[in-house]
């Protein structure tokens, strides 16, 4: 899990998806490995940045593990590839409660800056969804 983060990180994509319809918020998917350096490397240095920890307030959160030869993280990488046409890790995807895809942030990358925009505008395009 992201160290020192206050928020809730769900480990269940169903979780997720059920507690954003009742919060009426995106979700913000971390598709993940234990194997995965890279996705070590960004949850250290950049998902717990405090810029992007307080852009993060605004998404329910799943941290979903591929790798783990579970059911659960097979399901998750099925889900992965299903949707998102990827297995690569890390996959970060901003999804609405219905699992439609708003923004993507294929593996990893130094520039926080740049995270924050894919974060801001997934939750832009949810916004305005949830005007309609």
């Amino acid at each position: 899990g992201i160290k020192g983060a206050a928020v809730k990180w769900y480990e269940s994509y169903d979780e997720a998806v059920a507690r954003a319809k009742a919060e009426n918020k995106p979700i913000f998917i971390n598709f993940t490995g234990v194997t995965c350096t890279n996705c070590r490397w960004m949850e250290s240095n950049v998902l717990a940045d405090a810029d992007v920890q307080k852009v993060l307030n605004d998404f329910v959160l799943a941290e979903l593990y591929t790798d783990r030869q579970t059911p659960e993280d097979e399901r998750n990488g099925q889900l992965q590839e299903s949707k998102f046409g990827t297995v690569a890790l890390p996959l970060y995807v901003v999804v609405d409660h219905n699992g439609n895809e708003l923004s993507q942030q294929p593996g990893l990358t130094r520039d926080k800056a740049a995270f924050i925009r894919f974060l801001q505008a997934g939750a832009g395009k949810f916004g305005q969804l949830a005007k309609k």
